[in-house]
């Protein structure tokens, strides 16, 4: 196994369990509003149904920057214990440096994409919807009226089917958002790196071979590295890194890339592997 593929493993490893463990906070929260949302809705007329203006509120933003927090800090930690542990050689202090610097980092990161994060309420409501209007065009023609559609919104087997949609929903922002913070807190270890040592770092893209990976980001060559500040062109996108929101939503989602370091050293390369 490559070194780049061992690194997508430990890199996918340590990713899942953060997101697992938000996932089941995040399903929770979810799937509460969800509910909330369906019984407000309004299906007297099945041919105009009425949706409530506004989501309930919920604490998603507020879970998913616990998760900014947490992958940010464990992966910008990571990152600093490997260069030290001789990951790289180096003759520098075998110290852990100080955390303020990955919190301020972190903080300054999440800042920028809130207004991102505070929309994810926005995607709940609108599988909700898509969810009623399937059950309501169903009815229409089948012959059912209003009764019939009340009650099948009511039923365990439609409340089974929102809380799947609610975990779905859960897992998927639970793997984008710990990717993009993950991805970040390494990012900015080496901007630390940089600035306290003077250490120059490369990066390079690790896309898993397979069918499930979208073409773009399978054209992205290994071999190819950029500096550590650098966009990478992925189909056209210009991004730091794997979850870097300026990719765009078909770029970032459910994403399970990761990034490749080579420490840069006059002539010679040391690959962080």
């Amino acid at each position: 196994m490559s070194p780049a593929d061992k690194r997508y493993l430990e890199v996918n490893r340590r990713r899942d369990k953060i997101s697992r463990r938000y996932a089941r906070g995040l399903t929770k929260e979810i799937f509460k509003a969800n509910e909330k949302y369906t019984r407000a809705v309004d299906v007297s007329d099945l041919n105009n149904v009425r949706f409530p203006i506004n989501y309930p509120e919920t604490k998603v933003t507020k879970i998913v920057e616990e998760l900014y927090y947490d992958a940010g800090y464990i992966f910008a930690n990571q990152f600093i214990k490997d260069y030290f542990k001789g990951k790289f050689k180096s003759d520098l202090s075998d110290g852990i440096p100080k955390v303020q610097w990955m919190t301020d980092a972190i903080a300054q990161y999440l800042l920028t994409n809130i207004s991102d994060i505070r929309t994810i309420d926005l995607t709940s409501a609108e599988s909700v919807q898509a969810l009623i209007n399937s059950i309501v065009q169903d009815a229409i023609q089948e012959g059912k009226g209003v009764k019939e559609v009340e009650r099948a919104l009511k039923t365990n087997k439609f409340l089974a089917t929102l809380r799947r949609t609610s975990r779905f929903q859960a897992e998927r922002i639970a793997r984008t958002e710990t990717l993009s913070a993950a991805s970040y807190g390494e990012f900015a270890s080496t901007e630390h790196l940089f600035q306290e040592y003077g250490v120059t770092m490369e990066k390079y893209w690790i896309a898993k071979k397979d069918a499930r990976t979208r073409n773009a980001h399978n054209e992205m060559k290994r071999s190819e590295s950029i500096g550590a500040k650098e966009d990478f062109d992925v189909g056209g996108a210009k991004m730091q890194f794997p979850g870097d929101r300026k990719g765009g939503p078909n770029n970032v989602i459910n994403c399970r890339c990761a990034l490749g370091w080579r420490r840069i050293e006059g002539s010679t390369e040391e690959e962080l592997s």
